[in-house]
């Protein structure tokens, strides 16, 4: 059977988003084949397929195709940049997750609700109680530090690293 123009097999948006789907959920394995599919199509500049096959690949545990097709978007949304580093978090990388929110940061990105819970657990995993300090004054500079989320994640941080002060501060502001 042929794939392409006047086969059995359009390619499609659709057909290609099956296939990305029941790749995700039967054989992470084909993911990188899929990922040359859809370029191939010249149907990468679909945002929705590439969204998805970045979250496949980095919850397959590809995190290094990931981050390529990452690397390759023209100014990638913030949902984007949260998958990435909610991916390098859950695939045990917190080093990684702190690096790629810093990158985040250098190209002004402005975080969101969604990004500082992993930037601050990453932070807490890695014992980086300075780098949690910086991350919760973004919170506070884009007003994000009263989500509860975050003031949980803030909450974590500060109790492993002995700072019981700040961590009844975020508990204590959240509710004042």
């Amino acid at each position: 059977m042929r794939a392409g123009r006047g086969s059995l097999f359009p390619l499609t948006k659709q057909s290609l988003s099956q296939l990305l789907n029941w790749s995700s959920s039967r054989s992470p394995q084909s993911l990188p084949i899929v990922h040359a599919l859809i370029l191939t199509t010249g149907l990468s500049v679909k945002d929705s397929l590439l969204t998805t096959l970045l979250s496949s690949l980095l919850d397959s545990g590809h995190v290094s195709p990931a981050r390529k097709l990452f690397d390759g978007m023209h100014k990638p949304r913030i949902f984007l940049w949260n998958t990435v580093l909610r991916g390098y978090f859950r695939n045990g990388l917190p080093r990684e997750s702190l690096f790629f929110y810093g990158s985040m940061r250098a190209r002004s990105v402005r975080p969101d609700e969604f990004t500082l819970p992993f930037a601050v657990k990453a932070c807490a995993e890695l014992s980086g109680f300075e780098s949690g300090q910086a991350v919760h004054s973004d919170g506070i500079k884009y007003g994000l530090e009263f989500f509860t989320e975050v003031r949980n994640e803030l909450v974590l941080l500060y109790v492993r690293s002995g700072e019981l002060g700040s961590a009844e501060w975020c508990l204590i502001a959240g509710f004042g």
